[in-house]
């Protein structure tokens, strides 16, 4: 798994832990070895609280 990758998923990670998320679910190319510098972060949070919230 390559550093920038990897700094995303302890991001993530860590914003899970401080928020009221009970699910994310990170795809795209980002979670392949197929994206560019340019490419977005592809997110669907789960939560009681807030709903479903999806990042683009």
């Amino acid at each position: 798994m390559g550093k920038e990758k990897e700094a995303i998923i302890q991001a993530l990670k860590r914003f899970k832990r401080l928020s009221h998320v009970d699910k994310m679910i990170f795809f795209g190319s980002r979670t392949t070895e197929t994206y560019k510098p340019d490419s977005d972060i592809d997110l669907i949070i789960v939560s009681k609280r807030y709903g479903i919230l999806i990042i683009l």
